[in-house]
């Protein structure tokens, strides 16, 4: 009952008004004058999201490729000689990244490590090489059981490379997101049973790191 009399209370007051401002006042509710900047206002945030979530895909799905071809050319480098020094490590960490083609303040994103193993005679398996870049490959320990007894053999060692690269995103980096692209290949050496990583016939560990650009140093 209370609404019905506002109602009539509104429409005796509109009618009270002069002819003229009631016409303006009709004229203005009849206007459809914007209409399409009003929906482009609506719609533009949501065509603008979807704009910038196809780029942003497309870019991760492109990284996500370079970081497995890069990852399959490590392997395929270390696996080249039958023993691996500083001098070749640096190269193959440096093909690498050129691989990646990245800009030098991305290159700080990639960590990578290439490990050599060999099976003894008991079965038991002996690493015999590891080299890493930037830090090594962050997470779990790789274990070589993983590998499998079709391709680490007594008679047959085994290379692993492995990387990471902190995808950092480009359209949304207001909120700094980022995704951890990892890819792992296990190759078998080519020119010999397998391949020990040695300075001077002495075993080792190489460290290696990359100075915002394609040159790697190890120790």
């Amino acid at each position: 009952m209370f609404k019905l009399e506002k109602k009539a209370a509104l429409l005796n007051a509109v009618s009270a008004l002069p002819a003229q401002l009631r016409g303006k006042l009709k004229g203005f509710r009849d206007c459809d004058d914007g209409i399409a900047a009003v929906e482009f206002a609506l719609l533009s945030p949501v065509m603008i999201a979807l704009y910038f979530g196809l780029v942003e895909i497309s870019m991760i799905i492109h990284s996500d490729k370079i970081t497995s071809h890069a990852t399959n050319v490590a392997g395929d480098l270390a696996t080249q000689v039958s023993n691996m020094d500083s001098d070749d490590i640096e190269d193959v960490f440096e093909a690498t990244l050129a691989t990646m083609a990245l800009r030098p303040e991305q290159v700080d994103n990639v960590s990578a490590e290439v490990l050599s193993y060999r099976m003894l005679p008991d079965n038991s398996i002996e690493q015999i090489g590891q080299a890493t870049l930037n830090g090594g490959y962050a997470g779990a320990a790789y274990d070589p059981n993983d590998i499998g007894t079709r391709l680490l053999t007594p008679t047959s060692g085994a290379v692993v490379a492995r990387i990471q690269y902190n995808y950092e995103s480009v359209t949304y980096k207001f909120v700094e997101a980022f995704t951890v692209l990892e890819e792992t290949f296990i190759l078998k050496p080519r020119s010999s049973a397998d391949i020990p990583f040695s300075l001077d016939g002495t075993p080792g560990t190489f460290t290696c790191t990359s100075s915002g650009s394609y040159s790697v140093t190890c120790s």
